[in-house]
């Protein structure tokens, strides 16, 4: 049987998500893996999961760590009027799951609390 890039579909998979390609021809030519396992390739924006009960509130001090907050669109409007542009993971049209900044050593990262936050604490 003759194959042709029509009777192939061809994705890359990082960071769940799926990247269809065009051409499926190199990836017949090639293959990208000759084991039974594809190998993990590990990329820069890999991290190991943070243990959420290490993070603590926000208390407006820029210090390194993890910490929570109400409201971090209103944080990030603050911190844009002192001249910092924080890196920002976005979820939808101006709002935001969370703020990033560099502060000396490392970075203050702060998230949303999640919706029913509170509901959820009682329940765990």
């Amino acid at each position: 049987m003759q194959s042709d890039s029509t009777t192939w579909l061809t994705f890359a998979n990082w960071d769940n998500h799926a990247y269809f390609v065009k051409n499926s021809r190199y990836y017949i030519d090639r293959p990208v893996t000759t084991g039974e396992k594809a190998q993990k390739v590990d990329m820069e924006k890999d991290e190991k999961p943070r243990n959420a009960k290490e993070w603590e509130m926000w208390t407006g001090e820029v210090k390194e760590g993890i910490y929570y907050s109400n409201d971090v669109k209103a944080m990030r409007q603050a911190w844009l009027e002192e001249g910092i542009v924080p890196r920002a993971n976005v979820r939808g049209f101006n709002s935001f799951n969370s703020i990033v900044r560099d502060c000396g050593k490392g970075e203050c990262l702060v998230k949303q609390l999640p919706q029913l936050h509170a509901d959820i604490e009682e329940f765990m």
